[in-house]
């Protein structure tokens, strides 16, 4: 069963809300409202007539249509003839604000968006290529996209370059080295940042 309900709601001096009464819609179909001692919500408004409007069931929803009232009958700001009522519609008659409640479903909503955040995996840490400057997420490295060198980070595509500049380095002169001249065939971005990376590089060079 819907455990929906009407929360009648009013504003002290301040202007700040206080609530008046709970009205419980499980108890049955139908539910009247106006200014009548007839009414099953009374609302003691000079704007709202004898006979304003009514809340009623129909299957697991609820909806609130106006009865002709002279001031009309409002949701959420605009005037309505029928209406079907969600959780946390505001109902105007008069002067008087009717708050549609369902207290079950906020719980069910509340209870999803907990367990919504306690299932989405904190966000990954991501890194900047020191020489690009290009956003690398942590998934991306470990599957070899980038590379982590003397605490650095580098994308592949930089890896790949200065790789490709190292070996040209080693080869700048290639005209004048003999046949036998071992070149490695590759170099590494690490090769290329040791502290005494000029001196590497000379020592493969061949001697004139």
């Amino acid at each position: 069963m819907v455990q929906a309900r009407i929360r009648v709601i009013n504003y002290d001096e301040s202007g700040s809300e206080v609530e008046k009464e709970i009205i419980q819609l499980d108890q049955k179909d139908q539910f009247s409202i106006g200014r009548s001692q007839a009414a099953d919500i009374k609302v003691m408004d000079i704007k709202v007539s004898r006979s304003h409007c009514r809340i009623e069931k129909r299957g697991d929803k609820f909806y609130i249509t106006d009865l002709g009232s002279r001031n009309g009958t409002y949701v959420n700001g605009d005037r309505i003839t029928t209406h079907e009522l969600s959780n946390g519609d505001n109902i105007k008659v008069g002067f008087s604000i009717l708050r549609y409640e369902l207290p079950e479903d906020a719980s069910r909503k509340k209870l999803a968006k907990e367990v919504a955040e306690a299932e989405t995996p904190p966000p990954e840490a991501v890194h900047s290529c020191h020489m690009c400057n290009v956003q690398i997420t942590e998934s991306e490295m470990s599957i070899g996209q980038a590379e982590e060198i003397a605490g650095k980070v580098y994308c592949a595509a930089c890896v790949k370059k200065t790789d490709e500049l190292f070996r040209q380095a080693l080869v700048d002169d290639s005209a004048e080295i003999d046949d036998d001249v071992d070149i490695p065939a590759s170099g590494s971005l690490a090769d290329l940042i040791e502290e005494d990376d000029d001196e590497a590089e000379l020592d493969l060079l061949p001697d004139d």
